[in-house]
């Protein structure tokens, strides 16, 4: 594979992560990253093949909030790259899951977890 075609296998990966602007949270500074962190400790994705995935969130909105708890559901794009015997893989895709947060930390979300 010559550079240049490597180069155009991952920009789709790329461009994927790249598409989401501003913050889906403005009201709550933030808080975006938070989850997009914790996803990134917690979250994989198909089944365990794409262990280790970072989001992006595409669109978040708060749809409970009661004293220091608030629960966020959140749209999101993906990619995870990895290595996995000398081969290059990429898995992509997008998304929605619910983030409890107490006191403002995130203490968890649902879907596939490591």
């Amino acid at each position: 594979m010559t550079r240049w075609t490597c180069g155009l296998a991952i920009l789709p990966g790329l461009l994927l992560i790249g598409c989401a602007a501003g913050d889906p949270l403005p009201d709550h500074p933030g808080l975006a990253v938070a989850l997009e962190r914790y996803y990134a400790r917690h979250g994989i994705e198909e089944d365990g093949r794409c262990p280790l995935p970072e989001m992006r969130l595409t669109s978040a909105e708060i749809t409970g909030q009661e004293g220091d708890r608030m629960t966020v559901v959140a749209d999101y794009r993906w990619v995870d790259r990895r290595r996995g015997d000398g081969v290059a893989q990429s898995c992509l895709g997008t998304g929605t899951r619910t983030f409890m947060l107490y006191q403002g930390h995130v203490m968890s979300m649902s879907g596939e977890r490591r």
